[in-house]
């Protein structure tokens, strides 16, 4: 033990009189850390506004079925895109964030005052399409809060 004792005093002697060792761990390695970590973060910020600001694509499989809103979709911005072969395989490969699928039961059921299914076909793994899939949620969140209303006022509620 009283070997490892005598080398570790050496090798910190050494260190000490070392100046490019001493500037290295005093003062660069303190300021450079927090100066990538800002980096890091002002990149990733970017990115997900540019995400954000970017005019929403989505590509909607039977939107003959609800030409209403699809409609309203494009009255809010956002680009219709034809809609891929194979959907799943599409979010599987990754050649699309979000794809929305209709059913043939949509209109019947839209006729009839039900809740008309709709199915949003994404993948959770991918981070990067999070603010994709969140944007399109909202949108139908916000597209079902207003025909909810306007029942409701056929209604007379």
């Amino acid at each position: 033990m009283k070997r490892w004792l005598t080398v570790l005093k050496k090798e910190i002697t050494e260190n000490l009189r070392d100046r490019r060792t001493m500037m290295t761990t005093f003062v660069v390695s303190p300021l450079l850390g927090p100066v990538l970590v800002a980096a890091l973060f002002g990149f990733m910020l970017s990115m997900e506004r540019e995400r954000s600001e970017k005019p929403l694509e989505l590509p909607v499989v039977g939107a003959e079925f609800a030409p209403n809103f699809v409609t309203w979709l494009e009255q809010q911005g956002v680009k219709i895109e034809p809609p891929p072969k194979d959907s799943e395989k599409a979010i599987r490969n990754r050649d699309e964030d979000v794809v929305i699928r209709l059913t043939p039961e949509f209109p019947e059921q839209w006729r009839r005052g039900e809740s008309a299914e709709l199915e949003l076909l994404f993948d959770p793994s991918r981070q990067t399409a999070s603010q994709t899939v969140a944007r399109t949620q909202s949108l139908i969140e916000a597209y079902s809060r207003q025909i909810g209303a306007m029942r409701l006022m056929l209604r007379g509620i």
